[in-house]
């Protein structure tokens, strides 16, 4: 559906999704209230201020019926996928944002989805020997142990709680509300060279009541080391 425009930059870009949204007759609140984002965040993006992460460009497109070329920009990431609060908000993600969740996977494991060799097995090993490290630390309290499996701006499920500080001070937060995970069950991890996704379900216990939460982290190999870039909620 997108095309050509891959390398667009602003301030072209905010020109563009400005047009498309008059076209559209839709205000500015109007298109944030549909696509559940901040109206500062799209203020800026119209302005030529910021540049959008990938899957924020997209979801303003498809609400926008935008079916013409490829706005998107260089990274591909989960950021910005659902309005939630860290850690876990019981709020119904909106129907189009499941759906762009489930077409950003689908696409991933239909091009990476090949026979595992050798090298994809190792990043799996990897993946999973970091998030039982994670699991381990946060059960006793090791916050900034945690913290050191972040990239500096990785984002936790939604745009106001991005960058390793906003990301301790939740984490700190939650932990003192009695956050424990019970279990971490890993569904898939798919990969390529020197990004991975992991589906999994985690049982935890937080406030003194046992949940579930179903989500998805984006791991990017710097260093040498996997980090988490992003972890999205899907439920």
């Amino acid at each position: 559906m997108y095309k050509n425009l891959l390398h667009m930059h602003q301030p072209a870009l905010g020109k563009k999704i400005t047009e498309l949204r008059k076209v559209q007759g839709l205000t500015q609140k109007e298109l944030v209230d549909s696509c559940n984002l901040n109206i500062r965040t799209l203020q800026r993006i119209e302005a030529g201020e910021v540049t959008p992460r990938s899957f924020t460009l997209k979801l303003i497109l498809e609400t926008l019926n935008y079916q013409g070329e490829d706005l998107s920009t260089k990274k591909s990431n989960l950021h910005y996928l659902k309005e939630k609060t860290f850690p876990f908000s019981n709020k119904t993600a909106k129907v189009i944002v499941s759906l762009l969740i489930i077409t950003a996977i689908a696409s991933f494991f239909y091009f990476y989805s090949n026979d595992k060799d050798a090298s994809n097995i190792q990043i799996e090993n990897k993946i999973k020997s970091a998030r039982k490290e994670i699991t381990n630390w946060v059960n006793k309290g090791k916050i900034d142990a945690i913290i050191s499996k972040f990239s500096n701006d990785a984002c936790i499920s939604t745009n106001t709680i991005c960058g390793k500080k906003k990301i301790k001070e939740a984490l700190k937060k939650n932990i003192s509300h009695g956050y424990k995970i019970i279990k971490h069950t890993i569904i898939s991890i798919q990969s390529n060279n020197d990004i991975a996704f992991e589906k999994y379900i985690a049982t935890y216990k937080y406030k003194g009541t046992i949940r579930e939460q179903n989500g998805i982290t984006e791991w990017h190999l710097s260093n040498g080391e996997w980090i988490i870039a992003n972890e999205l909620y899907t439920n």
